[in-house]
């Protein structure tokens, strides 16, 4: 049986603009298509819109900001080097909650794939020195993160892999905006491959997936 969410849109000033409804298989992966003539009605002011993502058999939300620019301002913002580091950095996460942004991104430059942590907050004008925050214990690389925040709380997930390129989903918290974290948790074991975390809250509880894969 199929899985249905509805995906709603809200203006800067909080008020619900557009709705969609949408179902998926087995994997929650989905498209969403707004055809031109829709975003121009959407999206007709400059501003923070917030789009809600609810699964309607559980009532989970997850939510992210989207920033548009109708035409108001007279420059856009030069981009910010977050990781200013000389290696590679790629597959990167946002979470944001007021004028507070939380980043999360895959990392090579010490050598070993790692995931990093930065954030913001004055709406990403600025940005703290990246800290390491996923680095795997077993011989093998960190990929593919996702971040959350609720509150004080900000929730961070990655792909766990061993020397065997096996993997599990690794799990950090932290309940003072970032400014330090939890031990890891690893969820799972290291007996196949656990790909694509992703992290959301609802009311008082974290929830995490991610795409399981046959055993090596």
């Amino acid at each position: 049986a199929g899985e249905n969410i509805t995906i709603a849109v809200h203006d800067p000033a909080g008020q619900p603009v557009k709705q969609y409804a949408m179902s998926f298989g087995t994997r929650p992966v989905f498209t969403l298509f707004i055809s031109s003539q829709d975003a121009g009605a959407v999206f007709n002011q400059t501003g923070n819109y917030t789009i809600v993502v609810t699964h309607v058999q559980t009532g989970v939300q997850g939510s992210t900001t989207l920033f548009h620019d109708a035409g108001e301002t007279e420059t856009a913002a030069a981009p910010v080097n977050v990781s200013g580091n000389p290696g590679s950095s790629e597959n990167t996460a946002i979470a944001s909650q007021g004028s507070d942004v939380y980043l999360v991104w895959e990392d090579d430059t010490s050598g070993q794939q790692e995931i990093l942590f930065a954030k913001s907050d004055d709406s990403g004008e600025t940005f703290s020195e990246p800290v390491a925050v996923g680095k795997s214990a077993q011989g093998g690389f960190s990929l593919t993160p996702d971040v959350t925040v609720s509150g004080e709380n900000v929730y961070v997930v990655w792909a766990d892999y061993n020397s065997e390129e096996q993997s599990a989903v690794a799990f950090r918290s932290s309940n003072d905006g970032g400014e330090t974290f939890s031990n890891k948790t690893v969820l799972g074991d290291y007996d196949g491959e656990s790909a694509h975390p992703q992290v959301t809250t609802f009311k008082n509880s974290v929830y995490v997936s991610w795409v399981a894969g046959a055993e090596a």
